[in-house]
């Protein structure tokens, strides 16, 4: 009987064990987690800011399933080290896992947190529910709460935390709002909805302290806060390896079958990239995961990276982005909506919508089915760079 053994329990780590079980009724499959809870949407963490009770939806799995499955769920095994030569896991506790297939499913944290914010109580990083409920415990005594970091995952927590009754200010590196998502119009447009919900927001600066007198920007302005919730970027994490030459780069490295270069291991979802690209998307991960499950089961999938929609909904509105953002573009813009679809040599390549989710569908099928025939005047007007 073939054992399967998977690192994390997040989209990547229960997507790949459900394939695997699909794909090989008998193998032994367990999942390994370092968390005390059931998995999770992960996405969903920042809604729960502030909040008591737990929205229905948010646990993924339960006891039912991992019994339906014959899938055993492991908590608090966090890994210390992956043994590639001898087929082993290893925990801090002592605890250790054979394996014949191992899927390494471990997530992400921030890519360029400083070294001197690491064990600052003033700082926090929101990428488990036990992050979560530290910050709550916190927020009863703050008042004032900066957000390192202008993403879609920073901008959700700045929502959250105004919406708890926070003072909110959000620090970002790049001089527009959502580069990846968004074009410079725009990032003001969205911009513009932020701030009317009261959050001041700080382009072009990060942060080069925190102390009792406040956040030190790189700008040489100091801003008045109580706490810091560092969010910017994203690498890969993962417990050591045997062979230490893949514990230095930011991303474990696959091929488009989700395999490392070590013989039965895989990687997905955060964690892993191709070519040097990770999108650090759910969705994403659910596919990698989907792939990797398949093939440490015996079967034969491959991965095929392709564009995946980003949403924010936050600050009173709903913003959509897909696909390729350069080119000319087709133009619709109301005082509550923006959108923008672009093409290149006549074909639609992608685009995006703020202020409305009922339209943003709209658009999105628009750009998928490469529909112009839908782009009409006078709502759309065509704009050649």
């Amino acid at each position: 009987m073939k054992k399967i053994a998977i690192i994390g329990s997040g989209a990547a780590g229960i997507s790949a064990a459900a394939s695997a079980r699909k794909t090989d009724v008998d193998a032994e499959i367990t999942i390994v987690s370092e968390e005390t809870v059931y998995p999770y949407f992960r996405p969903a963490l920042t809604k729960l800011i502030g909040q008591v009770e737990i929205p229905p939806g948010f646990f993924l799995k339960n006891d039912q399933w991992f019994e339906k499955e014959k899938i055993s769920f492991i908590t608090d095994f966090n890994v210390k080290k992956i043994n590639s030569g001898d087929h082993l896991i290893e925990s801090f506790n002592g605890r250790s896992l054979k394996w014949d297939s191992l899927i390494v499913a471990t997530g992400g944290s921030p890519s360029v947190y400083p070294e001197h914010l690491k064990n600052n109580s003033k700082v926090t990083t929101i990428r488990s529910y036990s992050d979560i409920l530290n910050l709550n415990k916190k927020l009863k005594k703050l008042t004032h709460v900066t957000v390192c970091g202008g993403g879609l995952l920073g901008l959700e927590t700045a929502w959250f935390l105004k919406k708890s009754g926070m003072e909110v200010e959000v620090l970002e590196f790049a001089n527009s709002l959502l580069p990846r998502q968004l074009d410079e119009t725009g990032g003001e447009f969205l911009l513009r909805k932020i701030e009317n919900c009261g959050i001041k927001f700080h382009s072009g600066t990060t942060l080069n302290e925190i102390s009792d007198e406040g956040c030190l920007l790189s700008t040489g302005r100091r801003i008045k806060t109580d706490h810091l919730i560092f969010s910017m970027g994203i690498r890969g994490r993962w417990p050591e390896f045997s062979s230490d030459s893949i514990n230095t780069v930011r991303y474990i490295e696959v091929d488009n079958r989700m395999m490392t270069k070590y013989p039965d291991v895989y990687a997905c979802g955060d964690c892993a990239s191709i070519d040097g690209f990770s999108t650090g998307l759910w969705m994403d991960a659910v596919k990698q995961g989907n792939c990797a499950g398949i093939n440490s089961a015996g079967g034969n999938c491959f991965y095929s990276p392709e564009s995946v929609v980003a949403m924010l909904l936050a600050f009173d509105t709903h913003v959509m982005s897909y696909g390729n953002l350069k080119g000319d573009f087709f133009e619709k813009r109301t005082e509550k909506i923006l959108s923008r679809i672009y093409f290149e040599e006549e074909k639609i390549t992608g685009g995006y919508c703020i202020g409305d989710s009922a339209f943003s569908s709209v658009v999105l099928k628009i750009i998928k089915n490469g529909i112009k025939s839908e782009i009409t005047a006078p709502d759309w007007i065509r704009v050649t760079k």
